[in-house]
This record gives structure tokens, sequence and C-alpha cells, in this order.
């Protein structure tokens, strides 16, 4: 699995990948994302689908990687998951994942642009900051 995750100056963390993605390359992607976010409060991720990729999971390894993301997400107060899909097998996959996942902290939707996830994801942080400002105030 090609995987490229990087940590940008103001926390957002954008992961890139590509090739073919498996049940284990999916979960271990997230247990990467937990350590990498261990003792923060919130996430703000963008996950970008690079290329054309092949994914090869069951339906049972696809309700296994739904569950495994609420869990991942679960452990933050609040945040967002923007994914990018070039492909419309991405897309659609992405989409179900959107509407199963059932997190009212964790905002998720997907795009098939890097420029308008990033837009979304400043737009839900100053959200979030906004209800924090008052919840604090």
């Amino acid at each position: 699995m090609k995987l490229k995750r990087q940590l940008e100056k103001d926390g957002l963390i954008v992961t890139r990948f590509g090739g073919v993605q498996t049940y284990n390359d999916v979960f271990e992607a997230l247990k990467e994302l937990s350590e990498l976010n261990k003792g923060r409060e919130s996430v703000y991720e963008i996950v970008i689908n690079d290329d054309d990729i092949d994914i090869n999971i069951s339906r049972e390894e696809e309700q296994l990687l739904i569950s495994n993301v609420e869990h991942t997400y679960a452990k933050f107060d609040i945040g967002a998951l923007a994914v990018v899909a070039n492909s419309s097998f991405v897309f659609g996959l992405s989409r179900m994942l959107e509407m199963s996942i059932q997190n009212e902290r964790i905002a998720i939707s997907v795009f098939r642009s890097e420029e308008l996830a990033r837009k979304w994801i400043q737009d839900i942080r100053g959200l979030h900051n906004e209800r924090l400002h008052k919840h604090r105030s």
C-alpha cells in the first residue's frame, strides 16, 4: 500500500494513498492515526485517494472497517474527516462510510477536490472554535 501521512503546521493531518488496499492496510492506517494523535482532544484529517486503487475487502471486512473507523474517531472530543475521492468507486465507498458512521462530534464529508475538502475542514474548525469559545465564556 502506498500511504503517506503528514502533520501540517496547523495540526491538520493529510493522508495520501493509492495502490491496492486491503482490510489490514486500512486497519494499520487507523492504528497509526491513533498513535499519531495520542493525547489530543481533536482530530482534523483529509484522506486523499491519489490514483486509481483497487480495494480488496469482503462485506464482513467492510462492516469491521466501519466499526474500526467509528472506534478510532470516538477517541476524540471533536473533529472532522474529509475524504477526497478521485475515483467513482472510492467516492461511493466513502459516501457509504459517511452515512454509516454515527458520531455527532466528528463531521465527515466526501469531496472530489482537495481544495474543497480543505475549505470545508477550515469552516468546520471555525465552527468548533466558536462553540468552544462560547462554552468557555
